[in-house]
């Protein structure tokens, strides 16, 4: 089991509330497992459900203000105000970071995690997140917006991103691009 999920996981609804105290859904960490263990949760073989707990545990672990909230520091509620990682669509983008980082690093993935401690995750990141991950309304939870937050993710942790990633990024901004020579 996974402490931080086991406690900050809504079993039952679909989406939360501002003042929830989960972070996540049930539903938006099952589309995370898909995307980390694939659509038959069979990615690593016999060792897939050791693999994944152990992923996530080690993500749960390298992120600062997932452990301020296990330490009772700062509330959920706040997360999701404040930051893009307390969404669905960056725990769907932690799956595929896993997915590619276990697949390049059988054995040294887990160190390779380290840098994401250092990303900028607050949503006043304009920069960085808008619109890759949010929209003029909020948070995007679009397939388009998982893979481009991954890219960031797998950049983060060294990774070149693979001619699929690399073509997502490259109309990513290209349309920014655009929408500055229409402004």
């Amino acid at each position: 089991a996974i402490p931080f999920f086991q406690e900050f996981t809504e079993l039952e609804k679909t989406s939360l509330s501002n003042r929830a105290k989960n972070l996540f859904t049930l539903s938006s960490l099952n589309q995370a497992n898909k995307w980390l263990a694939g659509q038959e949760a069979d990615r690593f073989g016999e060792n897939t459900e050791s693999t994944v707990i152990a992923y996530w545990r080690q993500v749960s672990e390298v992120i600062p203000d997932w452990q301020k909230l296990m330490l009772g520091a700062t509330t959920a509620g706040d997360l999701r105000k404040e930051t893009v990682h307390a969404h669905g669509v960056m725990l769907q983008a932690f799956g595929v970071l896993g997915a590619r980082l276990i697949k390049a690093k059988p054995d040294g993935w887990a160190e390779s995690l380290a840098p994401l401690a250092e990303i900028n995750w607050s949503k006043r990141n304009a920069q960085l997140w808008r619109p890759r991950v949010m929209g003029a309304r909020g948070m995007d939870g679009s397939v388009k917006s998982v893979h481009l937050a991954a890219n960031v993710l797998i950049g983060a942790v060294g990774l070149p991103l693979n001619e699929k990633e690399q073509a997502n990024e490259d109309d990513y901004l290209a349309s920014l691009a655009e929408e500055k020579v229409v402004a």
